[in-house]
C-alpha cells in the first residue's frame, strides 16, 4: 500500500532531484486507500466511498500544495474538472477549498505514464513538478484554468490583439499522438470564460 516505491518511484525520485527536490522529504498517499481485488482500477463509487480516509490524511499533513499524479488522483482534487482529461491541464496551478482551507492544486503526469514515452514526457512532468516548486519557494502562482470555449479564427486573433496591448498572455497547443501534430490553440489574457478560448485549427 506503500504509493511509488517501484519503477514509478525511482523515475518520479529522478525528477525530484533534477528540480532540487529530494522526493524523500515529500510526504506521498494513495487517492484511493482501498485496492480492489486484483489490482483492478477502482470504480468512482469504490474511491468515493473511501475518500474520508483520503481526506483525514490531508487535514493530518495540512499541506499548501498538492501535486494530483495522474488522472484519478486529478480528478479527486479536482471534481469540478472530471470530465477534462489530465494532457489539456497538466501543469496549470488550481486555488481550491480541500478539507476546510484552500489549497493549491497542481495536476502532473503519473510516472508511469511517463515511463511508458520517457523521451518526449519526461521533460513535460519536470515542468509540472516546477510550477509546483515555484508554489512551494513561495512564489505566486500565475495561471489560467482550462477553458474549453470554441471560438473562430476572428475571436481568437481578437483576443491574442487584447493580450498583445496588456504586455501578457497565454498559449497553450493541443496536440495529438504524444505531441506529433497540432490539432487545436487555447489562448487566455486573463480568469474568465470571456478571457479564453480554444481554436480547433484541425477542423479549419
Amino acid at each position: 500500500g506503500i504509493p511509488l516505491v517501484g519503477p514509478s518511484g525511482q523515475l518520479l525520485a529522478e525528477a525530484c532531484k533534477a528540480i532540487g527536490w529530494n522526493l524523500n522529504d515529500l510526504f506521498r498517499d494513495n487517492v484511493n486507500r482501498c485496492h480492489p481485488l486484483g489490482d483492478r482500477k477502482a470504480k468512482p463509487t469504490e474511491i468515493a466511498a473511501c475518500r474520508k480516509w483520503l481526506d483525514m490524511t490531508i487535514e493530518a499533513v495540512d499541506p499548501d500544495v498538492i501535486i494530483a499524479l495522474g488522472d484519478q488522483a486529478m480528478h479527486a482534487m479536482l471534481p469540478k474538472e472530471k470530465e477534462i482529461a489530465i494532457t489539456k491541464i497538466h501543469g496549470l496551478v488550481y486555488k481550491r477549498e480541500i478539507c476546510g482551507r484552500e489549497r493549491y492544486v497542481v495536476p502532473a503526469f503519473h510516472p508511469a505514464f511517463v515511463g511508458r514515452n520517457k523521451s518526449v514526457l519526461y521533460p513535460q512532468l519536470l515542468k509540472d513538478l516546477r510550477a509546483a516548486k515555484s508554489l512551494v519557494d513561495g512564489q505566486e502562482a500565475v495561471g489560467v484554468p482550462y477553458s474549453d470555449r470554441l471560438g473562430s479564427w476572428a475571436e481568437f486573433t481578437e483576443i491574442l490583439n487584447r493580450g498583445k496591448a496588456l504586455g501578457e498572455f497565454a498559449v497553450d497547443f493541443e496536440t495529438a499522438e504524444f505531441y506529433k501534430e497540432i490539432v487545436g490553440i487555447g489562448v487566455a489574457v486573463g480568469p474568465g470564460r470571456e478571457n479564453a478560448l480554444y481554436w480547433p485549427a484541425a477542423t479549419h
